[in-house]
């Protein structure tokens, strides 16, 4: 089912970050197969957030992200609200309308699944958070594979002295999700990194 957006209608999305300052807001760059940028995502730091990033607050990090097609059209928003034992990420599609959620186990307790729920909390998918370098498969409810996440190999330089990464988010060609799906589905790729590789 084609959205109209590019960067939710290609089999695959390279996700690149772009480096940064430690305590700035953290962006990437969405592009197809071929190298082709297709759209962006940036953290959007209201007062309060800067504050405690400018504080260098270390504990897990509360964040407000904004994807856009490469014309500017709002794809998808989603913001961290840190949880007792569990962390939740609210997702909204371009114009607000809220999507569902993503929940997220604190990394200390060893389970790294990250549930995709509707707004009614019923499990839509789930990406299962695998060793270092490993693919994460993403699966809906029962359980039949959608794709996976795979984190890229970026460049010497900045794997040794970079902290930002790439990943590839591929889409199997059976899978046909709806465009709801799709939009969670790449906010939970992008909060993978900014949880569970940054905090």
């Amino acid at each position: 089912m084609q959205t109209g957006f590019r960067v939710l209608d290609e089999g695959a999305v390279f996700i690149h970050q772009l480096e940064s300052e430690p305590r700035a807001a953290r962006a990437f760059e969405l592009q197809d197969r071929g190298g082709v940028l297709v759209g962006r995502a940036r953290e959007e730091l209201g007062p309060r957030r800067r504050v405690l990033r400018l504080a260098g607050f270390s504990a897990p990090r509360p964040f407000r992200v904004r994807v856009e097609e490469i014309d500017g059209r709002a794809i998808v928003e989603m913001e961290r609200e840190i949880g007792f034992m569990r962390d939740r990420i609210a997702v909204a599609d371009g114009q607000g309308r809220r999507l569902g959620q993503i929940l997220l186990r604190l990394p200390l307790l060893g389970d790294k699944r990250m549930l995709i729920q509707n707004p009614q909390g019923i499990d839509l998918a789930r990406l299962q958070v695998a060793a270092f370098r490993q693919p994460c498969a993403i699966e809906d409810a029962s359980g039949a594979r959608l794709g996976e996440l795979t984190q890229k190999w970026a460049g010497l330089g900045r794997e040794l002295l970079g902290t930002a990464d790439d990943y590839l988010l591929c889409w199997d060609e059976s899978a046909e999700p709806s465009p709801a799906l799709r939009r969670m589905v790449l906010a939970a790729a992008l909060a993978f990194d900014l949880v569970f590789r940054e905090d």
